[in-house]
């Protein structure tokens, strides 16, 4: 099994998820949507705020995932049980747009064309529930002093800012061509959290078909493979695509468009609390790759920074199910930064003394476009379990370090 997270792409030209922070603020400034921008941005402070209230810099970048989530507890604010421990909300909020000069406009407009409008040259207006519905709608927006319904808009403009800025450079991809044909030659299925299109464009190139496993999904609600052959791929996308557009509980495929993007795709986003989403294939699609990781005894992670508490745990029953297997995980960071993710369940004691391995842990610390060849060799190798050198991250984890 290979899965592939943010990383495996940055070499195809995709920002990182703190460089998406600054690209999607700035297309909101360019888009003139005032409320998109103000709120963004003032999440985006609050965040760093925070970070420096528990020791951190100032300066530290901030991850496009955790503005997503302030907007949305923001948007939700009012079905949360804390709000009403809340005694006053931060007054730049305040400012936000509740009703539009147009929505004032249109409402009058309204009234004047109706039953009533009579009732103007007595200088008296009868309201109720006999008043038109835009001005019953206007009433409710100007007596609601909640910002919820302002905020709520905002997630959806800073959804279609990230879908502009999800665009891969098609003349950057072509390592990507070779990691699927060595997962192809492996027999290996491409799972991935990424919603952009470079595995699709790769495998065009290569000459393989690609399976999302959706076939029987809009009829029967169930995810379903093909077989596999020498010219198919299985491509589970975890996390949605962009070219996966949502119509009640089914699923359009098609090729997203400039002029499409005021359709937002079908995507799960935001931090790790908001990973698991009951609409949609998305439970299913986690299930097919736990159950088919299961099935395997190597695995592949490339550019996965092991945020996902979820996935993390599918990756550790694996290793702890394992009695010989193979991981290796591609990724400039060292060690240290994910090892803790990993976990140790794949190592046995025996009075206190590390026991035998039973999962072979291979790093290569490179990004994907560099990791091609030493990939390749590193699959190629019989799984050794066999290993007495340490690389000091932490007592019991194990890594063979490739050069």
């Amino acid at each position: 099994m290979f899965l592939c997270g943010a990383g495996a792409s940055i070499d195809g030209g995709l920002a990182d998820a703190f460089t998406l922070t600054e690209n999607v603020y700035q297309r909101l400034r360019d888009s003139h949507d005032r409320d998109a921008s103000k709120v963004f941005g003032l999440v985006v402070a609050k965040v760093i705020a925070r970070k420096v209230r528990d020791g951190g810099s100032p300066f530290e970048r901030v991850n496009v995932e955790e503005v997503y989530d302030g907007i949305e507890r923001l948007a939700g604010r009012n079905s949360d049980i804390l709000s009403d421990f809340v005694t006053g909300w931060d007054p730049a909020l305040g400012s936000l747009r509740k009703v539009s000069e147009r929505d004032i406009a249109k409402a009058f407009e309204a009234i004047l064309n109706s039953a009533q409008a009579d009732n103007f040259s007595r200088g008296r207006i009868r309201l109720g529930m006999g008043a038109p519905r835009q001005f019953q709608e206007l009433l409710t927006k100007l007596s609601d002093q909640s910002f919820g319904d302002s905020v709520g808009p905002v997630k959806d403009s800073l959804l279609r800012a990230l879908v502009g800025s999800l665009q891969h450079n098609e003349e950057k991809i072509a390592y990507f061509h070779d990691i699927l044909r060595i997962s192809k030659s492996n027999g290996a299925d491409l799972a991935t959290l990424n919603y952009d299109l470079i595995a699709e464009r790769s495998a065009d190139a290569v000459g393989f078909k690609y399976d999302y496993g959706l076939g029987r999904w809009n009829d029967e609600k169930i995810v379903k493979f093909a077989r596999s052959s020498p010219t198919n791929i299985r491509i589970l996308k975890l996390h949605g695509s962009l070219n996966w557009f949502a119509r009640d509980d089914d699923i359009e495929i098609s090729e997203p468009e400039p002029s499409r993007w005021s359709a937002i795709p079908n995507l799960v986003f935001g931090g790790a609390g908001n990973k698991l989403r009951i609409d949609g294939p998305f439970l299913q699609l986690r299930h097919e790759f736990q159950t088919r990781l299961l099935q395997t005894n190597i695995l592949v992670i490339i550019g996965y920074s092991f945020q996902d508490e979820h996935l993390n745990s599918i990756i550790r029953r694996w290793t702890s199910t394992r009695r010989k297997g193979k991981l290796v995980v591609v990724n400039p960071s060292p060690v240290g930064t994910f090892a803790h993710a990993i976990g140790s369940p794949y190592k046995r004691e025996d009075k206190g003394k590390i026991g035998d391995l039973t999962v072979d842990l291979v790093h290569i610390q490179a990004g994907a476009a560099d990791a091609v060849e030493r990939l390749r060799k590193v699959l190629d190798e019989d799984i050794n379990l066999r290993r007495e050198d340490k690389n000091g991250a932490l007592p019991h984890i194990h890594f063979r370090n490739v050069d």
